[in-house]
């Protein structure tokens, strides 16, 4: 890295309000790329969790995966009520909310958590997390 890099770099940090990291001229230039990336992906990190908050309120709860035909379609939007019935056949008050299939929910959670992961290896690699 020239020492011009070197200095755009603090520059740059600076205006983020990033604090004073003194990287050295002899930092790679992969290492800076990682970086950038790492602070391009602020928006998708917090929609990442956004998306894993909201699906907190819509995927299927686990007392429902042996009931009604959760357990034999697993990636079918269906009612509240088909998806999750009383054991004993009585009404249960689901909000009304409809829920996200099993799997559809499963897919979901790995691709967040997948970016997740992402996002955090790049943010402890470059040495700014």
């Amino acid at each position: 890295m020239t020492p011009t890099m070197h200095a755009a770099w603090l520059v740059e940090d600076a205006v983020h309000g990033l604090p004073l990291l003194l990287h050295g001229p002899e930092t790679l230039q992969s290492v800076r790329h990682s970086y950038l990336i790492y602070q391009e992906m602020n928006l998708l990190y917090n929609l990442t969790v956004g998306l894993l908050v909201l699906l907190t309120f819509c995927e299927t709860p686990l007392w429902c995966l042996h009931t009604g035909t959760t357990a034999s379609r697993p990636w079918l939007f269906l009612p509240a009520q088909v998806t999750c019935p009383a054991p004993d056949g009585g009404f249960i008050f689901l909000a009304q909310i409809p829920y996200v299939p099993v799997a559809w929910g499963c897919v979901i959670e790995l691709l967040c958590y997948g970016v997740l992961w992402l996002w955090f290896g790049l943010g402890s690699g470059s040495g700014s997390v």
